[in-house]
């Protein structure tokens, strides 16, 4: 995460969370494994490389893999998807199940285009340039890491193969060639014509160590920002915390879009079957059933009784002992900090926003 985050991710612009911190993820992934073909799923390439490098652990989470991926585009309505080359055939994947769903019930989810890099779009092992280059390669060679330090970056891309020409230039048979040119176009922003100029008459020997070098440069600032980060671990924590709540309600739109028109119970009905639950099970009799709803700007009270109203959120929490939260993401750190001290352990909240979890409101008003 902090990795990512040092290459330049802004989590105040672009959500950055932890996938498993995103429920709506998995649950989304089951629906579309039922609108995935197993020929499709079975034709996938990465499934049958690695069902050969590990023929003994052939699991079905593997295999639907491919469907999880779906559901980490859809559920986001994505437009363009920067994917490289060999990804592509997961996202066309994701295209068939987005339009196989749509023509089944009606338009719900975006068809996603790819969006791949014209340079760079598919990085080849050092050592063996018709693979791509990949951390799992036990060649330790054959692959560079964004934490490598300079000693060991330059130490790879002087042992990088290439072939017995010795000419720097892009074409067929050189392999090796082909890729430092790449990946020295990636950090330079060259294009493989000016890479081909700058290293005309010059030797293979000459080239690497140039490509070593502008690759260690552009690594460095990434390098020093990553140090930084797992320093702040409180910092880390509130970008994943907070970016995952912003994900989970904007996934949770299309999640329950989706739910609903297979025929599964919306989450708003589930929230009034357990406040109905705790009325007819006797747990709270219903005079003590209150309601706080911020988007009328008003507390309401709401039982037998009838409807009255509290002078602020403090009040009426203090004389309740059911919460029913129907508050906006946004506001809730607002709300539940005005009723901090009000609350004991014996308050019974329910809310159906999405994002929001007991731990959070159990923080927020210190209960």
């Amino acid at each position: 995460y902090a990795l990512l985050l040092a290459c330049g991710i802004d989590p105040e612009k672009s959500p950055f969370f932890i996938q498993s911190h995103v429920h709506t993820h998995a649950e989304l992934a089951w629906i579309l494994n039922c609108y995935t073909q197993f020929g499709e799923l079975s034709r996938m390439t990465q499934f049958k490389d690695k069902s050969q490098k590990h023929a003994d652990n052939i699991n079905v989470g593997l295999f639907a893999y491919p469907s999880l991926m779906a559901a980490d585009i859809l559920l986001y309505q994505a437009d363009l998807v920067p994917v490289g080359a060999d990804q592509k055939q997961h996202l066309e994947l994701a295209r068939n199940i987005a339009e196989r769903f749509n023509n089944a019930y009606s338009p719900t989810f975006t068809i996603p285009d790819p969006y791949i890099p014209k340079t760079g779009a598919r990085i080849m092992s050092l050592q063996d340039p018709t693979r791509k280059m990949s951390k799992s390669d036990e060649n330790q060679n054959g692959w560079v890491a964004v934490l490598d330090d300079p000693d060991t970056i330059m130490k790879k891309f002087k042992r990088a193969i290439t072939d017995s020409e010795g000419g720097v230039y892009v074409g067929e048979g050189k392999d090796g060639v082909n890729n430092l040119i790449g990946i020295y176009s990636c950090v330079t922003g060259k294009t493989a014509e000016q890479v081909a100029d700058e290293f005309q008459g010059k030797g293979y020997g000459d080239f690497k160590v140039a490509v070593g070098e502008a690759v260690i440069e552009t690594l460095r600032p990434i390098q020093k920002r990553f140090a930084e980060l797992m320093k702040d671990k409180d910092y880390l924590t509130k970008c994943y915390t907070e970016s995952a709540q912003k994900a989970l309600y904007l996934s949770n739109k299309t999640l329950r879009k989706t739910m609903k028109k297979i025929g599964f119970i919306g989450a708003g009905n589930m929230a009034g079957a357990i406040l109905n639950g705790v009325i007819t099970t006797g747990t709270y009799p219903a005079e003590q059933l209150f309601v706080f709803d911020v988007s009328q700007e008003k507390c309401n009270a709401m039982g037998e009784k009838g409807i009255g109203s509290f002078a602020s959120a403090a009040e009426l929490v203090a004389n309740c002992d059911v919460i029913f939260l129907s508050i906006k993401p946004q506001n809730f750190t607002e709300v539940l900090e005005s009723v901090r001290g009000s609350v004991t352990e014996d308050k019974l909240f329910v809310t159906i926003a999405a994002g929001i979890s007991t731990t959070f409101i159990k923080e927020t008003v210190q209960c």
